[in-house]
C-alpha cells in the first residue's frame, strides 16, 4: 500500500492540451473541490456500472487504472485540498458511457485522453456545479453515418492518416463537433484506418 501510495498520479494538468486552459503557460480554469465533484455526479444521476453512486473510493479506483486523472493538492501541510478541473464531471460521464458500451480499458484510456484534451480548451463559460453542462450532453460521440455527408468522411480519414504518417502519429480517430444555430452540441467519430484498410471508393465501413 506504501509503494502505491508513493507512486505519482497524472493530475488533470498534465491531461490538458497543450492549448487547453491549465496547461504550462495558460491560464487556470475554474476549479472544484473533490467533494463538489462527488455532489455533481450525484446531481447527474451518474452511476457506477454496479449502479451505485460515484463516491471517493471509486475515483481513486478510476484514478489507479489511468481512466480519469488525478486531483491537484493545492494548500500547506494540514490545510490541504484537492481540487480538479470543472470538466473532469463530463469526463467521467464520458467515462460511464465507453464503459455501458463494453469498451475495454486499454482502448479507453486512449479514448478518454483526447475526450480530456477536448475539454480542456472548452472555456468555462458554463457554471460548472449546475447539471446544465450535462443537460447538452455534447460528449456523447455517434459514429458518422454514410448518409450524414459522404463526401466529408473519406476526405476526414484520408487527411487523418497523412497528417499522421507525415508526423509519425497514428490516429484512431476524427471527431467532428458540430454546433447548431439553437445551441445543440453533437459530435461524430470518423474512424481513421490504415491505408490498406481502406474501401476502394476511399469510404470507410
Amino acid at each position: 500500500m506504501a509503494g502505491d501510495e508513493g507512486k505519482r498520479r497524472e493530475t488533470w494538468r498534465e491531461w490538458c492540451a497543450p492549448n487547453g486552459f491549465g496547461a504550462a503557460g495558460r491560464p487556470d480554469p475554474r476549479t472544484i473541490t473533490r467533494a463538489e465533484l462527488i455532489a455533481m455526479l450525484e446531481r447527474w444521476e451518474v452511476k457506477t456500472a454496479r449502479g451505485q453512486p460515484v463516491e471517493e473510493p471509486t475515483l481513486r479506483h478510476w484514478t489507479t487504472e489511468g481512466l480519469i486523472p488525478g486531483a491537484t493538492v493545492e494548500g500547506e501541510r494540514g490545510y490541504q485540498r484537492a481540487s480538479y478541473a470543472w470538466w473532469i464531471a463530463d469526463l467521467i460521464m464520458q467515462l460511464r458511457h465507453y464503459q455501458d458500451g463494453g469498451m475495454k480499458t486499454a482502448q479507453l484510456r486512449a479514448w478518454i485522453r483526447g475526450d480530456a484534451h477536448r475539454l480542456s480548451r472548452v472555456p468555462d463559460w458554463r457554471v460548472p456545479n449546475t447539471p446544465q453542462l450535462a443537460a447538452v450532453d455534447p460528449l456523447v460521440p455517434r459514429l458518422l453515418p454514410r448518409t450524414f455527408s459522404p463526401e466529408i468522411i473519406p476526405g476526414v480519414a484520408r487527411m487523418m492518416r497523412q497528417y499522421g504518417e507525415e508526423r509519425g502519429i497514428q490516429f484512431a480517430r476524427a471527431e467532428l463537433h458540430l454546433v447548431t444555430t439553437s445551441g445543440e452540441s453533437l459530435v461524430y467519430t470518423v474512424p481513421v484506418r490504415p491505408r490498406s484498410a481502406e474501401l476502394p471508393d476511399g469510404g470507410v465501413e
